[in-house]
């Protein structure tokens, strides 16, 4: 499944794939030495593996990426539009298995050997200079208590702290005990228990401060009228989409695009970043790759809507993402899909909170 990053990146997910060198070297092109408010000195990675459990990373509450099997999963992201100034949090929402129920085929939550985590945060200057800590590198002994591994599974020796980069209390790889999370949901709807590990760290550099929605946006409940709204939501957006109002999504996602030009592109405002008119594109029946607009993928009844909630319940969305284009089919591509997330703000109405990367 192909993603439509839109606020963020690319539809390709290029900054996922290439080599790191060229990424490291398109993004400080991209910045260069711009001297303006909240653009920041570096720029943040989260470096991290994961294997022996299906898996959510979040980054201040906001999904960064989601992985739905078990096995051995290595990357590196651009998390700046992400970070505060300041406190962050980072989370690892995951369902440890190493087997499917033989019956209902879903995963089966096993506190296993095999399970590993580790997750490293890196500032990088636009000179090359760089700094690493750990996060978060954990497993479970023989007796299926979380344990925070003897030696990390990148570099020599655990690092806390850094000239800008610091663990909570200067603890190595801090982490807060595991609690129980909800649901882990998968990009295909699927739910199931899980579990959650909870990092705390700090950045000092010039990063904008809380999200445009953190003062807005209430918590919500799983009701029928919250679930109609939503829905409505998912509605009126397909609609701009469906009638080519690309300059009301730019409205609509400004907050979203602005300060991802801000952090990730070097003070770029949210039309040069998203590409203008041509960027916009992306969001209409037909994007100019080849794909078209499809019905939006909700069910007929509500209640049938498989719901993500996220920052506290204050964001959600629905799994699949409703919102995608298909390609022919001798294309041989799978559909394109733009993950959005909305929150409800205090007099009941709803608003677009977030594209995250999948």
């Amino acid at each position: 499944m192909t993603t439509l990053f839109g606020a963020l990146f690319p539809p390709s997910g290029w900054r996922t794939y290439l080599p790191r060198r060229f990424v490291l070297i398109l993004t400080f092109c991209l910045t260069g030495n711009a001297a303006m408010a909240d653009v920041p000195n570096r720029q943040h990675y989260l470096d991290f593996d994961m294997q022996g459990a299906v898996w959510v990373l979040r980054v201040n509450g906001v999904d960064l990426w989601t992985q739905a099997d078990n096995a051995l999963y290595s990357s590196s992201l651009p998390i700046n539009d992400l970070l505060k100034k300041g406190e962050n949090s980072l989370s690892l929402i995951y369902l440890p298995m190493r087997r499917l129920d033989p019956e209902t085929r879903s995963p089966v939550l096993e506190h296993h050997r095999g399970f590993k985590a580790e997750v490293r945060l890196q500032a990088i200057e636009p000179q090359g200079g760089r700094e690493e800590i750990h996060l978060l590198s954990v497993g479970y002994d023989e007796n299926g208590d979380i344990i925070r591994l003897t030696s990390p599974v990148s570099g020599s020796g655990f690092i806390s702290e850094t000239s800008h980069l610091a663990t909570a209390d200067g603890q190595v790889g801090s982490w807060f005990p595991v609690s129980k999370s909800p649901q882990i949901v998968n990009a295909g709807g699927q739910s199931a228990p899980a579990e959650t590990l909870t990092a705390r760290f700090t950045v000092d550099d010039d990063l904008p401060g809380d999200f445009f929605w953190e003062d807005k946006a209430v918590p919500l409940q799983d009701t029928r009228e919250m679930r109609a709204g939503l829905r409505r939501a998912y509605q009126d957006f397909y609609k701009l989409v469906e009638q080519g109002r690309g300059y009301e999504i730019l409205e609509l996602a400004r907050p979203l695009w602005a300060r991802a030009g801000t952090t990730l592109a070097g003070g770029k405002s949210a039309e040069d970043y998203i590409g203008g008119k041509d960027g916009l594109r992306r969001f209409s029946r037909n994007p100019g790759d080849g794909s078209t607009l499809v019905p939006l993928g909700i069910s007929d009844d509500p209640t049938g809507d498989s719901l993500e909630f996220m920052a506290d319940h204050r964001l959600v969305r629905i799994r699949p993402d409703p919102l995608r284009w298909r390609f022919p089919p001798e294309r041989n591509r799978n559909d394109m899909r733009s993950p959005l997330v909305f929150f409800r703000d205090a007099e009941g109405g709803w608003h677009l909170g977030d594209i995250v990367r999948n």
